[in-house]
């Protein structure tokens, strides 16, 4: 179930969004947010992978990878139809932002009570990707970040 923000509420989630944004993202501008304080997001690399089935696109897949992959301290999943400069919702069914690291026990889901991310640039496999993102979980916790890569095939034929 998906609760309302108050209009003072989203008005407050819309400029710590935009204030996160225009501070600007080179090809990696960290992650950040108050979700820092809470959580292990320290990371080594980014993956941008398009998750395919059968040649036809379902989804892109953003994850901040620590280690030898098997940790990411964020993974953002945003299905398509996906266009680029489009913000897309990651409350939206199909949609997930989680968190997996071995200090976290094991993979957290998040609540999201508002979230989006956008694709400055979008290309095909073998391509580069850029955009950013900014997530607040129902328990309170922010997230905001920016990534680039070159596009990865994640294929399930």
């Amino acid at each position: 179930m998906r609760t309302s923000l108050s209009l003072g509420q989203r008005l407050l989630v819309a400029l710590v969004a935009t204030l996160a944004l225009a501070s600007g993202c080179n090809n990696d501008c960290g992650l950040g947010g108050t979700g820092t304080h809470i959580y292990d997001l320290s990371y080594d690399s980014i993956l941008i992978q398009r998750k395919e089935t059968n040649g036809q696109p379902e989804a892109m897949i953003v994850t901040y990878v620590r280690g030898a992959g098997d940790e990411f301290p964020i993974k953002i999943v945003v299905p398509f139809p996906i266009g680029e400069g489009e913000r897309k919702d990651l409350t939206a069914p199909g949609a997930s932002f989680e968190h997996n690291t071995a200090k976290s026990g094991g993979a957290i889901v998040f609540d999201l009570s508002d979230g989006f991310v956008r694709f400055d640039t979008l290309g095909d496999v073998g391509e580069n990707a850029s955009g950013k993102f900014f997530a607040t979980a129902k328990e309170g916790a922010t997230f905001n970040g920016c990534f680039s890569g070159t596009v990865q095939r994640l294929s399930f034929d």
